[in-house]
């Protein structure tokens, strides 16, 4: 290969020629050695500063991710901070079951409701609630008689049911001993479908008391 600048012949796999210095690779000029030189350095330079400058954009890039990353965590915390009370807390205080022991049965009522010797009534309107009732055969008959009674069931025990006045009844037998147990509200309005979800989950926890012997 010859040189393009001065034609001189080109040692083998040389691109600068050795008589005029004339890069024939990249067509860059080089007047003298000293100018061959400080091509050198500048290429060198130049390669140096690249691999300063491309590490230095990546720790910049990592450091605004990271920035931001933590201001986004910061104002999710803030936002749960303001909340007063979440869905778990609310759900856990209202499945909190208290027992409630009348003669030889047992029940369950969660935190809306309170309870009495033989009542459990609903907190926020107490003439929302449930009466429980030893009752004799006499009036367990009577009873029978003058309602129009349907076959029902809480929890596993079989008991027959009849609607009243802003009531409905329910009566069984168990252990020889009979029960009247009685759903009292004052109006359709006040006793509304999840206050009556509420009652039947309460009267289908019924069990029979265990003997303390």
């Amino acid at each position: 290969m010859y040189c393009k600048k001065c034609h001189t012949l080109l040692e083998e796999d040389s691109m600068i020629c050795q008589k005029c210095k004339f890069n024939n690779d990249n067509n860059v000029i080089v007047k003298n050695k000293k100018d061959l030189d400080n091509l050198d350095k500048e290429l060198k330079e130049g390669k140096r500063n690249h691999d300063y400058v491309f590490p230095s954009l990546i720790i910049l890039a990592v450091i605004t991710l990271a920035g931001l990353l933590l201001y986004s965590i910061k104002d999710t915390k803030s936002e749960l901070k303001d909340i007063p009370l979440t869905t778990t807390q609310l759900i856990v205080e209202k499945d909190t079951k208290h027992e409630f022991i009348f003669n030889n049965i047992k029940l369950y009522y969660t935190d809306s409701f309170g309870s009495a010797t033989s009542t459990i009534f609903l907190i926020s309107n107490a003439a929302i609630n449930i009466t429980f009732r030893n009752i004799d055969i006499t009036e367990y008959q009577q009873l029978l008689e003058a309602n129009e009674c349907l076959d029902s069931k809480l929890g596993d025990i079989t008991a027959k049911t009849y609607a009243g006045d802003n009531s409905y009844s329910y009566l069984f037998m168990l252990n020889d001993e009979y029960y009247h147990i009685t759903v009292n509200y004052t109006n359709n309005y006040e006793m509304n479908e999840q206050v009556t979800n509420e009652i039947n989950k309460i009267l289908n926890t019924i069990t029979i008391k265990k003997s303390s012997k």
